[in-house]
């Protein structure tokens, strides 16, 4: 379950960033979608970090 929604998370993330060269070149909305994928990569870490260390415990 958890992987399933790291994976749509991921490829939300990858959607974002095509946008991101196709629609914004410069200015403020650029510089808001960077934090933007900052903050998801950070909170994709942690997750990925949390379910591998329940396999662990679980294994």
């Amino acid at each position: 379950m958890e992987k399933k929604i790291v994976k749509k998370l991921t490829e939300h993330a990858m959607e974002l960033e095509k946008e991101d060269r196709v629609s914004y070149s410069k200015g403020k909305k650029r510089e808001q979608r960077k934090e933007l994928k900052k903050l998801l990569a950070s909170i994709l870490k942690k997750v990925s970090k949390d379910i591998e260390k329940e396999e662990q415990n679980n294994a």
